[in-house]
């Protein structure tokens, strides 16, 4: 008779990356879209917006034309703005 002590977990393997549902063509066409609404939009070149902002869209699951406003009010909110005169 075993006892729990004696069974060895299964291992774990790796997915293949054909068996992943993401892979870096997903994200290359998805920023293009991403990037051609901002623009579009906006008038912003996708150079001046953070990677880790287009990143964070993607990961979240947002469509591209979600992930140009999610990169644009990031953009905005964190750009330097003249200070008002009084």
């Amino acid at each position: 008779m075993t006892t729990g002590r004696d069974v060895m977990p299964a291992k774990r393997r790796k997915p293949q990356p054909s068996e992943r549902t993401i892979t870096a063509l997903d994200y290359a066409a998805w920023k293009k879209a991403a990037r051609a609404i901002l623009k579009e939009k906006h008038g912003i070149d996708a150079p001046t917006v953070r990677e880790r902002d287009w990143r964070f869209a993607y990961i979240t699951g947002a469509p591209p034309d979600a992930g140009a406003e999610i990169a644009w009010r990031n953009h905005y909110n964190t750009s330097v703005t003249p200070r008002r005169k009084r």
